[in-house]
Formats: C-alpha cells, sequence, structure tokens
C-alpha cells in the first residue's frame, strides 16, 4: 500500500498545494528532457556521440530524478503516509439544473516533525463539492483554515473570513464567487460598515433568512432572496440560540429527527432490548412515523469499522446491516432515499431500502473507489 500511494502521489488530484509540488516537478522533468534531448541532437550533429548512448544515460537520470521526486513528495505531501482527512464544515447541498452536489470544506493534515515532544503537521484546506448521483468530483476551490462555512442560500454557501475581514457568495454549483462583501453593500447599503466577522455573529435560517448581531449592537434579519433588512431585538435570541446550528456543527452523530429528550430514552432502551451489546451505539436519524431508525455501532472493542444498521423499533429486528472502514466520528444526513456519511476523510452513499454502498468517495484522492 505504501508503494502503490507513492505512486499515486504523482497524480494530480484537485489539492491546489499538493498539486502545485506535482506541477513543478514535471515543469522541472520537462526542462531536464528537453534539455538533454537538445544536447542529443547537438552532439550528434557534431559527430560526437550517439542517441543509443545519450538515450540509456537519459534513463538512468529518469531513475534518479523519479526516486528524488517520490522523497519531495513523501515529504511535502504526505505520499506513502498516514495523512488526517476530514470535513471542517456543515455538509451542504444543492439539487438544480439536473444536478445534485454534496459540497464540504475538507482538511489534510501531512506530520512533519516534532518540536518539543508534541507532533506538528502541514494543512491543507479545500471546498470540495462531489456529484452525489455518481460520485465524482465536479469542482474543489483553495480554502484555508480561517475560512468559516456560515450555511447556504439556495443557491450559494456563504463564507466569512475573520482574517482577511472578507464576507463572500460562492455558487455551489460552480464554486465561483457570485457576489463580493461590496455587492452586497450595494443591494444592502444599511450594513455597510456593520458588519462583523465572527462567525458566531451569524445564524442562517432554513436558506432564506440570515440573522445578524451588527458592530452597533443591533440584532437584523436579512431576507436572502430580496434582500430587504430589519432590525428587531427579538433576533437576539435566533442568533443566541443559534450560533451552533445542530443540523449543521454536531458530530459524532446525525440529528435525531422529530425526538425530544424522552424520546431518544425510549430509543435507547429498545435497541439495547435488541442489542445490549452495541460498542459506542448512536442514533444517526430516526423516523417516527414509520418507527425506523438509523444507527451507527461497533460489533467489537477498539474495531477499526463501523457498522450502520437499520432497525425497525416495532419488531426489534435489523433489517439491513452495512460496514464501513472507520473509527473515526461520522457526520451526515438523509436525502433522496439514501444515507450520506462522512468519516475519516470519506464520503459514503448508501441505500436506506437496502444498505446497499453505492459509493465511497475519497476525499485524499477526489476520487471513488
Amino acid at each position: 500500500m505504501f508503494f502503490v500511494n507513492l505512486f499515486k502521489g504523482w497524480f494530480l488530484r484537485g489539492w491546489f498545494f499538493f498539486d502545485l509540488v506535482v506541477g513543478i516537478l514535471y515543469f522541472i522533468l520537462f526542462i531536464l528532457i528537453s534539455f538533454w534531448i537538445y544536447r542529443m541532437i547537438k552532439n550528434k550533429l557534431a559527430g560526437k556521440g550517439s542517441f543509443k548512448r545519450g538515450f540509456s544515460v537519459l534513463g538512468i537520470m529518469l531513475i534518479i530524478y523519479f526516486t528524488i521526486g517520490c522523497f519531495v513528495l513523501l515529504i511535502f505531501n504526505g505520499a506513502g503516509r498516514h495523512v488526517d482527512v476530514k470535513a471542517e464544515s456543515p455538509t451542504l447541498t444543492i439539487q438544480k439544473k439536473g444536478k445534485s452536489l454534496v459540497v464540504n470544506k475538507v482538511s489534510v493534515k501531512v506530520p512533519n516533525g516534532q518540536s518539543n515532544g508534541i507532533s506538528t503537521s502541514v494543512s491543507s484546506f479545500e471546498f470540495i463539492a462531489v456529484n452525489s448521483d455518481t460520485g465524482i468530483k465536479e469542482w474543489t476551490k483553495k480554502s484555508n483554515w480561517q475560512d468559516y462555512v456560515l450555511g447556504q442560500t439556495n443557491n450559494e454557501m456563504i463564507v466569512i473570513n475573520p482574517k482577511k475581514k472578507k464576507l463572500s457568495f460562492i455558487d455551489l454549483l460552480t464554486g465561483k464567487e457570485t457576489m463580493t462583501e461590496k455587492e452586497l453593500y450595494k443591494k444592502v447599503p444599511e450594513l455597510k460598515g456593520n458588519l462583523s466577522y465572527e462567525f458566531t455573529d451569524y445564524f442562517i435560517d432554513k436558506k432564506k433568512d440570515m440573522y445578524i448581531y451588527g458592530l452597533d449592537n443591533h440584532y437584523y434579519k436579512l431576507d436572502l432572496q430580496n434582500y430587504t433588512l430589519k432590525e428587531e431585538d427579538s433576533y437576539k435570541k435566533i442568533v443566541n440560540d443559534h450560533t451552533f446550528d445542530h443540523s449543521f456543527f454536531q458530530k459524532g452523530r446525525l440529528p435525531v429527527s422529530s425526538a425530544n429528550e424522552n424520546d431518544q430514552k425510549e430509543l435507547m432502551n429498545t435497541l439495547k432490548e435488541i442489542n445490549s451489546h452495541f460498542i459506542n451505539l448512536s442514533i444517526l436519524a430516526y423516523d417516527s412515523k414509520e418507527s425506523i431508525a438509523y444507527i451507527s455501532y461497533q460489533t467489537k472493542r477498539n474495531e477499526q469499522s463501523l457498522t450502520l444498521s437499520k432497525v425497525n423499533l416495532q419488531s426489534k429486528k435489523i433489517n439491513w446491516s452495512t460496514t464501513v472502514e472507520t473509527n473515526d466520528e461520522v457526520m451526515g444526513y438523509i436525502e433522496n432515499n439514501d444515507l450520506f456519511i462522512q468519516s475519516a476523510g470519506n464520503l459514503y452513499r448508501i441505500s436506506l431500502k437496502d444498505g446497499k454502498l453505492h459509493f465511497k468517495y475519497e476525499y485524499l484522492w477526489n476520487k471513488s473507489v
């Protein structure tokens, strides 16, 4: 596996920094080959050498260069090594123009040594859009750790960067910026000079309304469809209570739909009746009408995999189970009768009907396997 991943490191994968390193290696290789071929032709015309000897030397040079290149990829891109890949943002979805996309901000951490006994790493960040029907990459966009995804409208994701003091609207279908902060001020002049760059000062509700805690200590609601602005003190509670929208930011399990605290306790008790030896049991989603629960658990301690199951709570039977290779926390959602799970740098699309795995998308390589 080490040598396979090391070889795969020579391919472009849609990550800006990694592709930059690979691009530099190929550029140097092109210059090297071009210079050597030019020199061979020049020597041949001068009667000082032969093509056979020239190509033999070139072959040796390429082997040496490939070895050096692998070392560079090993150090800078983590090729052949274990790297930490995970989603850094809420999962955003869009269905438009015949496409269904899943968009996430994803990070890759490449270990680069130790400092004072503490492991250090270099991180790269990218916005990645995957076609949820085909499991094929649609687009990628360079990001950084200061980019915070506030949420989405029907067409765009809204990103804020405290360091750059920038608020931007990015098209979910193309990854292109559709509206800048200055353009927003033209539509809503009242916001000019009054926007905070702290992500905790915003809450986007149902892709339609953005609640804002302004620098003037007033609370606003911006209609994201017609860009009208209202100011009310009552919006304070909405912003404060929904700073972290659990349907976006909750990790370790999916939100339990339509289940209050008592319902959740009852669900857990029922699941324990079905199997009292579930390890790290989590309720991914709950359908109260059908009395169906989707759960994740491990069957053995320290297991490097996670089992996902659909459970009929009335008959107390497991309808199906699917295993994914991860012992990391999971994030996900349900859409179009499928369960989408993100964990350990992979996106899984699983059928709710029979548990069949439609695809597994690897964010590190930006392709399905």
